[in-house]
């Protein structure tokens, strides 16, 4: 066999043997993300007057128009609770037929109790006056990152969580470190299902 044709078959090895971990990395993260939803009363209902549950997000919330964030509104929340947070995911990174990777579109937390609601194009300037905290998206910025999928339907989880601490101090402001820091805080839970495509 020619150089040329080992190379290759190395190069092609190499892709399978980096796509199997990563789809056993991204398989682990989706199961302990339900471990860990599981332990949570699911009681928050949560909505948005942008696009209804299991349905399309419109294209203004998305990277194909003006990437706004949605408005959001939740109720339900038990007695005790002290404040919320807030974390948007997809798990079908690149594709939900091949998902190997999560991506976190939006944190946000020490959201007062007396809050149920996000208004639609809210920024982290005005989220700060009100002494909320922006964490960090996994694109690296302190905002919402409109859903861009580059292959397929993605599912996109909003989620809010009730918390029986006024404050969280995560060890990092990233999605996984807030998580981190609600684990035995969180009273109760609630999500929304939005779609988008390409």
């Amino acid at each position: 066999m020619r150089l040329a044709g080992r190379i290759l078959l190395v190069f092609l090895a190499a892709v399978v043997v980096l796509g199997f971990v990563a789809w056993s990395r991204a398989a682990a993260a989706r199961r302990a993300d339900a471990t860990y939803h599981a332990a949570i009363p699911k009681t928050l209902l949560v909505t948005s007057a942008g696009f209804p549950a299991d349905g399309d997000i419109p294209v203004p919330f998305t990277c194909r128009g003006t990437g706004l964030s949605p408005e959001l509104s939740w109720k339900g929340a038990p007695s005790g609770v002290k404040s919320y947070a807030l974390v948007v995911s997809d798990f079908d990174v690149p594709s939900p037929a091949l998902p190997l990777a999560g991506f976190t579109h939006w944190v946000v937390y020490n959201i007062p109790a007396s809050e149920l609601s996000i208004r639609s194009a809210i920024g982290q300037p005005e989220l700060h006056r009100s002494a909320i905290e922006v964490g960090t998206n996994s694109a690296g910025d302190r905002a919402y990152q409109p859903p861009c999928p580059p292959l397929g339907t993605h599912r996109y989880i909003f989620r809010i969580y009730a918390l029986d601490v006024p404050q969280l101090r995560p060890a990092q402001d990233d999605g996984a470190a807030v998580l981190e820091a609600m684990r035995g805080h969180t009273i109760a839970y609630g999500e929304l299902v939005g779609r988008a495509a390409r």
